[in-house]
């Protein structure tokens, strides 16, 4: 079976991290685009570059508009934030058109939770019968060589992009020794030795369609403290010491908890990531995939 996909965001923050942790149990063909991600020119570029393939695979919801040479389509839509949460009219509109584009061409759909296709669901029903969950994987960073970080001891780390959603403001008012590490800006030897060594990872986001940060923590023996909202207790589990994330006062009982459950939460942290590798959602990607070509 003949499968090609588009690669573009293999070095995007968590996107970039699910392909990157993918491909090598996968036998795919990538197809080399110059286009940007959300432009008129990958509409242009798409249809011309996707070579004649039995399958065609889009690890993000950005397909294309016009007939290509793939005979199926696999879309993954890892959330709908760009509906859920506010923003700029534009881009949700053009993001609306996407993701309806994408749930009308796919022969199947791959989201990561439970959580993403009840959203995905709620505007898209027609994709129904469509639609297979499929949990990331989190053991990518067992084995790195740790690299120090020159950071002020002791520190809270907070992993993600400065995004409204992400709710970063509201604990750097409480958490003045926060060390902020944005999505993709820190090479993985620095990123390891950093959960190895924080007090903990602060993880308040409002929305998430998965919540991967937290994972890679707990795989590490790094202590959770996470938002208790969307999608992340179910990436997460009973592991994390939870708190409502628009209560500023329920994270301070969090923190002070923190230091009386610590051992139990690296204990749980490890024993519940280890149950997500990316070997295994491969091989269900690889399960979809032959079941179309079938």
């Amino acid at each position: 079976m003949k499968i090609a996909m588009d690669a573009r965001m293999i070095h995007h923050g968590g996107i970039g991290t699910y392909i990157r942790n993918l491909l090598p149990y996968l036998e795919l063909g990538q197809v080399p685009l110059l286009s940007s991600i959300y432009t008129l020119a990958e509409q242009i570029e798409l249809p011309v570059k996707i070579p004649h393939c039995e399958l065609f695979w889009s690890p993000h919801f950005n397909v294309p508009f016009f007939p290509t040479r793939a005979q199926k389509y696999v879309v993954t839509i890892h959330d709908v934030a760009h509906l859920d949460c506010l923003g700029a009219f534009a881009k949700r509109f053009y993001a609306k058109i996407l993701l309806k584009k994408a749930v009308q061409m796919a022969t199947r759909i791959i989201t990561v939770s439970h959580f993403s296709k009840e959203r995905i669901l709620h505007y898209f029903p027609e994709g129904q019968d469509k639609i297979t969950v499929i949990h990331p994987g989190a053991d990518h960073l067992l084995g790195v060589t740790p690299e120090p970080v020159e950071v002020p001891t002791p520190f809270f780390l907070f992993v993600g992009s400065e995004k409204s959603h992400k709710n970063l403001s509201m604990i750097r008012k409480i958490i003045p020794n926060l060390f902020v590490v944005k999505d993709g800006f820190l090479p993985i030897e620095n990123l390891c030795w950093l959960y190895q060594n924080a007090e903990a990872l602060i993880f308040p986001s409002l929305y998430e369609g998965w919540g991967l940060p937290p994972l890679e923590a707990m795989s590490l023996g790094c202590p959770v403290i996470a938002s208790s909202a969307a999608s992340i207790p179910e990436a997460c589990g009973s592991a994390p010491l939870y708190f409502d994330p628009y209560s500023s006062e329920d994270l301070k009982k969090a923190l002070i908890n923190l230091p009386e459950k610590r051992d139990a939460l690296i204990a749980k942290g490890k024993e519940h990531s280890a149950k997500f590798t990316w070997k295994h959602a491969a091989e269900q990607h690889s399960f979809v995939f032959r079941g179309i070509g079938t």
